[in-house]
């Protein structure tokens, strides 16, 4: 069954172009594919949520639910103009405060369908989670070191396993994709979430 699976995912990953921010780094079976097919494709855009004051702060959110300050709804409407030049045929966002209002702007700005998953919540970062570099390196520097390194975290983080992130952010944006042949997908979620995908 899982096999199967991963072959529909696999077929479906390969009509989708797939939009990332400059400096992350994606394994998402689409970024692999796309170049080689045809259009039409649909377009996958990856946006991650506007600034919190936890960010402002250097304190790593994971799944705390922190608001959007000033300058991140600010950056929503940035975000929401770039992708407005392209259109989006729906935005699909985290639950999460952070990721939903920026989510809601961008659909408001670009007349677009906004859909909830929380599949695109952040990685639970365990230990980690609403404490600053300082902070985690002074009780787990090897939790803080593994992160510094992005390599797998140690047991002791008590996080979500990047496999496990990039499994369900993995499904929803397929899933989306496929609600939207040949459309543009607008995904808003978050700053660890994306590069494990």
């Amino acid at each position: 069954m899982a096999s199967r699976r991963r072959q529909k995912a696999r077929a479906l990953a390969a009509s989708i172009l797939c939009v990332v921010p400059l400096g992350f780094r994606t394994g998402l079976h689409a970024a692999s594919l796309a170049a080689e097919l045809p259009r039409p494709r649909t377009e996958i855009v990856l946006c991650r949520h506007g600034e919190t004051d936890w960010n402002v702060q250097g304190r790593l959110q994971g799944l705390s639910d922190i608001p959007l300050n000033g300058v991140g709804r600010s950056q929503a409407l940035e975000i929401a103009a770039a992708v407005k030049a392209g259109g989006a045929s729906v935005v699909v966002a985290s639950p999460l405060l952070r990721a939903r209002d920026t989510a809601a702007i961008v659909a408001d700005e670009c007349g677009a369908d906004l859909r909830i998953d929380a599949r695109l919540r952040e990685a639970s970062l365990g230990v980690m989670e609403g404490r600053t570099a300082e902070e985690i390196n002074a009780t787990h520097p090897e939790v803080w070191a593994a992160w510094l390194a992005s390599e797998p975290l140690p047991r002791q983080a008590r996080a979500e396993p990047c496999e496990a992130v990039a499994a369900r952010l993995e499904e929803a944006i397929l899933e989306a994709a496929a609600a939207f042949p040949a459309g543009r997908v607008v995904v808003v979620t978050h700053g660890a979430a994306i590069p494990a995908c």
